[in-house]
């Protein structure tokens, strides 16, 4: 790369860092790729003559003085009001902006299905379970994360943010290691953008503020990288060998945080291995003994006590896991590219954004990428014969990302493992983002304007979409993986108001669910002590409940039942529902609607349209008023089952006759409970002899004496007093028991 030339602010920026003591002046030129002895001339030209001694244009007598006196104001409001200052003054606000987001998530966002299943199946279950993945669904067993969140739901109880604790320390550790990690190369509104882009990424803020051991692997996989990246740049052997073992605890800590991790462990061992025995060769025969056992000092201490430790916990586990089969589901087998590449596309976009067009090129762009990174390395390795230090950071994380792919693909082909999507996947997400700053980095240094003012102006554009693209996303209400889960907090909650001051036995009431929702509805029935709902499971909504949880898609389920959505949850495209005119719909339980559940007595076929002895009739004329009755042929009768009587329970209905012929029929109404019957209301009707019968009669009934009880309500009518049933229809018109 040819020689830059330097204006006098950017001199006078670099003399100031260097003044300020935080950065040692080696570290500086090695960043701006100055030498050290140019360094030193701007310096002494700085504190001989200010500012303008950096333009070779002394000014003299008052002249000078201005210069000098404006000089040292601009010095006092540097460390503040500096725009350098400022944009990492910035870049700090939007690291705790963003750390605010994902605690207001974590604290409002109802519990997902994995996060239920890790509770449920793991948290709850005994250390020793956890470590030998004793429980069912082992794949939701995140080890570290299912240790921590047991040991802070032990400490402050069970709530949606206590178990997401661990998941926002994860988010913590990746907010500082990723200040930490761009401070080591960038710097203004570099460091600013840089931090945005690392932040901002849609699904890693789900992850976040999700119970789920990806936010503790992310956390710890860029401290690893910080830690990495320091011993790339530190020289001395002592601080360079503590460096990476820091660096080898971290990505071991994000392996225990999730396994799909070991894919960044793995390849970071061997790019460390592999940089410090090129740099051992390199020596050539200058190297001496002292200098050999160094390196394998190093290699030893940074890989072997990480790895064995790695090994002991995991052997085990990962062969359970692959012998039963079913837990490494989650996966695509089209290949590499195909799968994981293209899912990890589709979780940063979304929608509107997400197309076959937009995802070519997002695919192109990658490639185009990469293949820049690996031309900018070879250009340094045949011009200077070695890397400058963030050339080295660049190699570094194209090979991390060669060797992860890698070993994706080489346990497909052995193992059989599924290629990892989206939230499996999401190691490379971080890696292949600090690819982009680096490389970025690394050209500001082209002299040529023309090739620079291009290629900073497509890195600008690819940030400012990603950028757009992420703040679009954000959001309060659900996990963008975990959508369909979004309501169910709301959904529970409704039916707890629903049964608010009822004194229920415990599992009174069923609750009908389609499977998915399964492990976040007795999560919640586990926080609430709810042990009135009945213990859901996978057996589908297909069945006889007092309320169905079910998603858009059970349309047949819903006629089947003859169901009633009482709450749409249109986020989620879910509802809450109950059968026609159940006791919990209004305030009422209406008979004639659940008319399907009641048992009618005697069960024989009559001539009546149909062919029960008990039907219901639309349109039931009676002195040319027409109702929807229910109604009994003398001699029969219908019963009701109800669970429990509720306190202020009244039978409203009305009562007619319409026989032409016959000597009338008594219409009796009887509640049972506990073996014993008692009769509540009867009323004998003969329309043909007595003309005050020949109209509605609308009653209401107390059963408050039958409160708190499970009782049968039964419909009959008897003949007339001749005993003759012919076309004796006695009608019960919209009879409903209000509550």
């Amino acid at each position: 790369m040819e020689q830059k030339e330097w204006t006098p602010d950017e001199k006078f920026a670099i003399v100031i860092e260097g003044l300020k003591g935080k950065i040692s002046v080696a570290d500086i030129c090695r960043e701006y790729q100055i030498s050290q002895s140019l360094y030193c001339q701007w310096r002494d030209k700085y504190l001989e003559a200010g500012k303008r001694g950096l333009a070779n244009d002394v000014p003299e007598g008052n002249a000078y003085r201005a210069a000098i006196n404006k000089v040292h104001r601009k010095w006092r409001g540097f460390n503040f009001l500096s725009s350098k200052n400022s944009y990492n003054n910035l870049a700090i606000l939007f690291i705790l902006i963003a750390f605010s987001y994902t605690c207001i998530r974590a604290y409002v966002l109802s519990l997902t299905h994995d996060e239920a299943i890790t509770f449920l199946n793991h948290v709850r279950g005994s250390l020793f379970d956890i470590f030998a993945y004793r429980r069912p669904l082992m794949s939701n067993n995140h080890l570290l994360n299912t240790i921590l969140v047991k040991i802070f739901s032990n400490l402050f109880g069970t709530s949606e943010f206590v178990i997401r604790i661990p998941a926002l320390i994860g988010h913590g550790l990746y907010l500082i290691g990723v200040y930490k990690i761009l401070n080591l190369f960038l710097r203004g509104r570099f460091l600013l953008l840089g931090t945005c882009l690392l932040i901002c990424h849609p699904l890693m803020l789900d992850l976040f503020s999700c119970a789920r051991g990806f936010s503790l692997g992310l956390g710890f996989l860029i401290l690893g990288l910080y830690y990495f990246f320091k011993g790339i740049k530190g020289s001395e052997f002592g601080q360079h060998m503590k460096d990476n073992v820091f660096a080898a605890i971290m990505f071991a800590l994000s392996t225990l945080s999730h396994l799909a991790f070991l894919n960044v462990f793995l390849s970071v061992m061997v790019v460390f291995v592999l940089s410090e025995l090129i740099a051992l060769f390199k020596k050539g025969p200058s190297i001496n003994l002292v200098s050999k056992q160094n390196t394998y000092k190093k290699v030893f201490f940074t890989v072997v006590p990480s790895s064995l430790f790695l090994l002991m916990i995991y052997t085990y586990p990962v062969v359970k896991m692959m012998r039963a089969g079913s837990e490494f589901t989650y996966g695509g087998t089209n290949g590499f590219w195909q799968d994981t590449i293209t899912s990890l596309i589709g979780v940063t976009l979304y929608k509107p954004f997400l197309n076959a067009n937009i995802i070519l090129f997002a695919k192109l762009l990658i490639i185009a990428l990469l293949f820049f990174s690996f031309l900018i390395s070879l250009y340094d390795w045949l011009t200077k014969r070695e890397f400058e230090l963030t050339t080295k950071y660049l190699v570094s994380l194209i090979l991390m990302l060669l060797i992860c792919s890698f070993s994706v693909i080489l346990q497909h082909f052995i193992f059989g493992i599924k290629y990892p999507i989206d939230r499996y996947a999401i190691y490379l997400i971080p890696i292949f983002f600090l690819l982009i700053l680096v490389c970025w980095q690394d050209i500001r240094f082209i002299r040529s304007k023309l090739i620079r003012i291009p290629i900073n102006s497509l890195f600008y554009l690819i940030i400012t979409i990603l950028l757009i693209n992420s703040i679009n996303r954000i959001n309060f209400t659900h996990f963008y993986q975990w959508k369909y889960d979004a309501s169910t907090k709301n959904v529970i909650n409704s039916i707890i108001e629903i049964n608010r001051g009822e004194k229920l036995e415990d599992n009174s009431i069923g609750l009908g669910i389609d499977w998915v929702f399964e492990p976040s509805v007795n999560f919640y029935r586990t926080k609430y002590g709810l042990t009135w709902i009945r213990k859901a499971n996978r057996d589908g909504p297909d069945g006889i409940f007092d309320y169905y949880y079910l998603t858009y898609m059970d349309q047949e389920i819903i006629r089947k039942h003859n169901l009633s959505i009482i709450k749409k949850y249109d986020l989620s495209s879910s509802c809450l529902a109950i059968r026609v005119g159940s006791l919990v719909k209004s305030g009422a339980y209406d008979f004639m609607a659940n008319f399907g559940d009641g048992h009618i007595t005697p069960d024989r076929e009559t001539s009546t349209p149909t062919g029960k002895p008990v039907s219901i009739s639309k349109g039931f004329e009676v002195r040319k008023e027409k109702r929807d009755v229910i109604v009994t042929l003398a001699g029969s009768k219908i019963e009701f089952d109800i669970p429990k009587i509720r306190e202020g329970s009244k039978l409203a209905l009305g009562v007619g006759m319409n026989s032409k012929v016959g000597d009338g029929a008594e219409g009796i109404i009887s509640i049972e409970e506990g073996g014993s019957s008692e009769i509540i209301y009867s009323k004998y009707l003969n329309p043909i002899d007595r003309s005050e019968d020949r109209k509605w009669f609308d009653e209401t009934l107390d059963l408050s004496k039958f409160k708190g009880k499970k009782v049968k309500i039964i419909f009959e009518a008897k003949p007339g007093p001749k005993g003759d049933a012919t076309a004796d229809w006695f009608a019960w018109s919209n009879p409903v028991l209000k509550f």
